[in-house]
């Protein structure tokens, strides 16, 4: 297994030969290339939420579970290597995601926003920062960082727990209280900022 070895190859190969030699090497290939990166897209999204240590848990869960279900990932032969490598990080962190929500299940949540929605692409731009998945979300990363670093935050943390098409959306209400805390303001104070954050990351959007 070399570096030349795309990140499709290499997730095909470990779905290929679970346990095998070949998929061991390919796993571990996988998992040089992009712990690194994996880590720091955590820490600067989740590391106020469940710890640094925690992160570095989560990092390895998510690296064993790509391994075990490297099957699951589907390919773009057309999108090339830079492509390959923006898709495999994206399907990396949803499985991290996914990990530190399991975390959470169970808590009583609170209601952070009613009766509207944000789109999907709102939500990836905050969570990887753009990282050239497409110009779109580039654009849509350029207006977040547009925004006072209170609203920032409150949408880097709102949407991790958003799910599309549901009215009520919610998070955990021992997340509500920290993110308030760290603000030093109220839960409902947190609503207010989030709204207006994103009344005004719509606006700059829609500007030419």
């Amino acid at each position: 297994m070399t570096s030349a070895d795309s990140d499709d190859e290499l997730l095909r190969i470990m779905a290929g030969g679970c346990h095998t030699p070949q998929g061991l090497a390919a796993w571990e290939e996988f998992y040089s290339r992009h712990k690194a990166y994996l880590y720091n897209v955590l820490v600067r999204a989740r590391a106020h939420q469940i710890g640094d240590a925690r992160i570095t848990d989560v990092v390895q869960e998510t690296f064993i579970r790509a391994y075990e279900r490297a099957s699951t990932y589907r390919a773009d032969a057309a999108a090339g290597v830079d492509g390959s490598r923006r898709r495999a990080r994206a399907w990396l962190g949803g499985i991290a995601e996914n990990i530190i929500r399991d975390g959470f299940r169970g808590q009583p949540q609170v209601v952070f926003m009613e009766g509207t929605e944000l789109e999907e692409k709102h939500d990836q731009a905050v969570e990887y920062g753009g990282d050239g998945l497409t110009p779109e979300l580039d654009r849509f990363a350029a207006a977040l960082a547009k925004l006072s670093a209170r609203e920032q935050e409150v949408l880097r943390v709102t949407s991790f727990w958003y799910q599309p098409g549901k009215a009520q959306q919610r998070l955990p209400n021992a997340v509500m209280n920290e993110l308030a805390a760290s603000l030093g303001t109220t839960p409902a104070n947190v609503r207010q900022i989030r709204a207006r954050g994103m009344r005004t990351l719509r606006r700059m959007l829609e500007q030419k």
